[in-house]
């Protein structure tokens, strides 16, 4: 098994965004772990919205200059930092704006910054809304999530975020097949295909175990096959596992 940064090292000043479904808050509190392990500090930060981590400092801020005034003066290896907490009952995080992130930037530039992004409210696979995805312009990496299960499962409505979607999109699909599940990916309202084409990009093919392993990294072929240049490389792995990724095509990621 491998950790994030055997493939990535860590570069401070670098802007991390993690798109997809089913275990995105694991996999970034995973590696900033690895980070820390480093003695390297971390701004985590969100443009949607996040539950609050717990035991962490959380500075707030309405206001772009405040924040970073506030940001400079904290001093803490880890810090979370959002826009305000929601007057929603589940209370949580909101995010900052896109615009802020040059600012963000530079005002953090020792630290590196990861930025939750979009995601599936827990399921796997999902096709982005027409006011989605939400991601900095300055993200020098997108990391995006998909399950197994999204591959696997018998029914895909059932692993789907907004399944409707997918209906509109695929309206002639009742049954989806593997490769067909795969086409989702890359689809122009894909988890992959929406993205910017100028980021860097990275799949993570997540909820992988022993038993599945060599279904997954068959999966893997199919999901490089299908995305061309779109990608820089595929992970595999387990975003509850320490450490959390398998070996596959390692080289094609460096």
């Amino acid at each position: 098994m491998y950790k994030f940064i055997d493939f990535f090292p860590p570069k401070v000043g670098e802007v991390i965004a993690f798109v997809g479904c089913g275990g995105k808050t694991s996999l970034i509190e995973g590696i900033i772990t690895e980070w820390m392990d480093k003695g390297l500090p971390v701004l985590h930060t969100t443009t949607t919205k996040i539950y609050p981590p717990e035991g962490r400092k959380i500075i707030l801020g309405s206001d772009l200059h405040r924040l970073a005034e506030d940001l400079r003066k904290a001093g803490d290896a880890l810090i979370t930092a959002a826009a305000a907490y929601t007057l929603e009952d589940e209370c949580k995080l909101l995010g900052l704006p896109i615009g802020w992130f040059p600012m963000l930037k530079q005002v953090c530039s020792d630290y590196g910054i990861f930025v939750e992004a979009d995601g599936c409210r827990g399921q796997s696979i999902k096709l982005y809304d027409d006011h989605e995805p939400c991601l900095p312009f300055e993200a020098d990496r997108i990391i995006i999530l998909t399950g197994m299960d999204a591959f696997t499962c018998s029914r895909i409505a059932e692993k789907a975020h907004r399944y409707f979607l997918l209906q509109k999109s695929f309206p002639d699909i009742s049954s989806y097949s593997l490769q067909e599940r795969v086409e989702i990916l890359f689809h122009p309202k894909g988890l992959v295909g929406k993205l910017p084409k100028a980021i860097s990009k990275t799949l993570f093919l997540n909820k992988v175990t022993e038993e599945n392993l060599e279904q997954a990294k068959m999966i893997g072929d199919l999901l490089l096959e299908g995305a061309g240049a779109m990608l820089k490389g595929v992970m595999i792995g387990n975003t509850y596992e320490k450490p959390m990724i398998y070996a596959y095509k390692e080289q094609v990621l460096k």
